[in-house]
């Protein structure tokens, strides 16, 4: 089994979100994690598995998951396959967020004689960090529409951004640097109707497979993916 379906796609993706970021000193990193999720098996229902997860640049997080694509390939995640998923930040984390986190952390482990991992402490740290990025995404699940008819819509009602096709339904990623521009009925409903929201929501990547399913992206005003 392959965990990336489109390798076009996804340097595509990436290379979007590092263009769209006006951040160039490659400080503030990405958070990726590849989880297992037993979200179609009834008896693994509520099981989470964490497989692997690292942070850095665009170009670096694409290196990543194209060594775990390898792996996958190979049968390293025997047993995981269909459940799997590479969830990414489509808003960088702060670094100077998760260096005052790790302090208190480390200062906290002295002061108590605890010993910890430290690159595990970092990678908690970005995790948790607070996000940089212009996006609001909203996750939108069990929904039928197609891509055209959500691009339509959104471009109707004048949202800026990008939408990623999930499994379940849709991550929506909201410029809030163009929110204005959005009336503000419509903007409540897009946002109330979310079953999820934040700007630190992680979503799907474009070009992998989320449990079997081949995870596409496309703009609002200009289709990406390739739409059947």
């Amino acid at each position: 089994m392959k965990l990336i379906h489109d390798n076009e796609m996804l340097d595509s993706f990436l290379s979007f979100i590092a263009a769209n970021a006006n951040d160039f000193t490659n400080i503030n990193p990405y958070y990726m994690h590849l989880l297992y999720r037993g979200k179609d098996n009834t008896a693994t229902k509520n099981h989470t598995t964490l497989l692997d997860r690292m942070f850095g640049t665009t170009a670096q997080v694409g290196k990543e998951l194209r060594k775990l694509d390898i792996l996958t390939e190979q049968g390293f995640y025997a047993g995981f396959e269909e459940g799997m998923c590479a969830y990414f930040s489509v808003n960088a984390r702060c670094m100077h967020d998760a260096t005052i986190k790790l302090s208190f952390d480390l200062v906290r482990a002295l002061g108590d004689n605890v010993k910890l991992n430290l690159y595990s402490s970092v990678e908690n740290v970005i995790q948790s960090a607070k996000t940089l990025g212009k996006y609001l995404v909203l996750d939108y699940d069990d929904v039928e529409e197609t891509i055209p008819e959500i691009q339509d819509w959104l471009t109707g009602i004048n949202v800026r951004g990008f939408g990623i096709r999930t499994k379940s339904g849709y991550h929506i990623c909201v410029d809030t640097t163009k929110m204005s521009e959005i009336c503000p009925k419509q903007l409540a409903i897009l946002i109330n109707d979310a079953d999820q929201k934040g700007k630190n929501l992680l979503s799907p990547m474009p070009g992998t497979m989320q449990r079997g399913f081949p995870v596409t992206y496309f703009l609002f005003q200009e289709e990406v993916a390739n739409v059947n």
